[in-house]
């Protein structure tokens, strides 16, 4: 069974995501902050992460650095108000598959999950 963390604190916009992960074979874990995800991304193996733009803690962002820092090979998406542009240049270098809209639709999410299948082939 594949597995997918979520991080955030807003649980109702991670509604969609839930049900088409479920959908999709996933095991769901959520944590609300990058704390919590650092914890159990050293306890457990996911095949995917999704951080939402604020967290009690720290940004997205910063989550997402330090999950990778700490696991390079982890798949990792992120909840974002910015542009595209703006995302691509605040993310590069992260390894960040795909920036996300707030309360991401069932599009955003199959779009997402295409191209995790296609990175993990």
């Amino acid at each position: 069974m594949r597995h997918v963390l979520l991080v955030g604190t807003d649980e109702a916009c991670f509604e969609t995501l839930k049900e088409e992960c479920a959908g999709s074979g996933f095991a769901i874990t959520m944590v609300n902050s990058c704390e919590e995800a650092m914890a159990k991304a050293g306890e457990q193996t996911f095949d995917l992460v999704v951080v939402d733009e604020t967290l009690a803690d720290v940004t997205g962002l910063a989550c997402v650095e330090r999950l990778v820092k700490s696991n390079p090979l982890l798949n990792c998406a992120a909840i974002t108000s910015l542009s595209s542009d703006d995302f691509h240049e605040a993310s590069e270098g992260m390894g960040v598959l795909m920036g996300l809209p707030h309360c991401p639709g069932k599009d955003d999410v199959k779009k997402l999950l295409d191209h995790l299948n296609a990175v993990m082939l």
